[in-house]
């Protein structure tokens, strides 16, 4: 049994009801005063790379060929198929089920936004950007297929997949960001459900503390599932959280909001 798997299993679970308090909380106020657009947006775009990527290292034939005739020792078609846990791809499915409300609730109750809320700029530059590079390694590692099993300038269909894998583990570690930065232009955490930033702290110390596990597992590093969450990125998103509690609990704990609604 993969330990690291099921505590990490635990600690998205929790995520889940972590979105889903903050839904509740939105729903109830009728409201989402002061909640970041950018935050749910990447963490959006974070799970559907992540099922994107999941799927393609467990169903693809491709994929799983070019592996094996790079990495021979390790990925070998005869043997074990890349390893990847169903169980954190449904929940990750889940993840972008209910992050897709949250996001229809930001459209929903836009008009109830202040003037700093809004999708950034900046995210809009780097959404097209991932789309561009995606496309541009998608049609080089497609370009010589199926005549030959090789990509063209040296991009194969696995980077491809791997490139996207590292894209999303990076907007995942950086999602919460945006909403650090806009309590800091408003001097307040209005808007931020008090039971979302506690449960989030605990699910993501939970996928942190998941890494111990990797000790009983006992596995090499390649026979570990690829769609875990790595620990630098539970690591600096920890950080961040922390970051978030401070100015909830402590900073801005006694400020009133005083920025304007969008339409005032």
């Amino acid at each position: 049994m993969l330990y690291t798997g099921t505590v990490q299993s635990c600690g998205k679970i929790l995520e889940i009801y972590a979105i889903v308090q903050q839904k509740r909380y939105n729903a109830v106020h009728k409201s989402v005063y002061g909640l970041s657009y950018d935050l749910y947006l990447m963490q959006f775009a974070t799970y559907f790379i992540s099922l994107y990527c999941t799927v393609i290292y467990k169903y693809s034939e491709l994929a799983a060929r070019q592996f094996s005739d790079r990495f021979p020792l390790y990925y070998s078609l005869n043997a074990e198929p890349i390893p990847i846990s169903m169980p954190i791809l449904l929940i990750d499915l889940v993840m972008l089920a209910v992050s897709s409300i949250v996001i229809f609730q930001l459209w929903k109750y836009r008009a109830t936004r202040n003037v700093k809320q809004g999708t950034s700029l900046l995210l809009i530059c780097i959404f097209l950007m991932i789309l561009i590079f995606s496309y541009f390694t998608y049609i080089c590692a497609e370009y010589n297929l199926p005549e030959r099993n090789s990509g063209r300038f040296g991009v194969y269909y696995i980077e491809h997949v791997n490139y996207l894998w590292v894209i999303g583990q990076f907007l995942s570690a950086v999602k919460y960001l945006p909403q650090i930065s806009l309590n800091w232009m408003g001097i307040s955490t209005k808007g931020l459900s008090p039971k979302y930033l506690k449960i989030s702290i605990i699910a993501t110390s939970i996928l942190q503390a998941s890494n111990l596990c990797s000790f009983i597992d006992n596995l090499e590093f390649y026979q570990w599932p690829f769609n875990l969450t790595p620990r630098v990125v539970s690591f600096l998103q920890l950080i961040w959280l922390g970051i978030i509690y401070y100015q909830h609990y402590y900073a801005y704990a006694m400020n009133k909001p005083y920025l304007k609604r969008i339409y005032e």
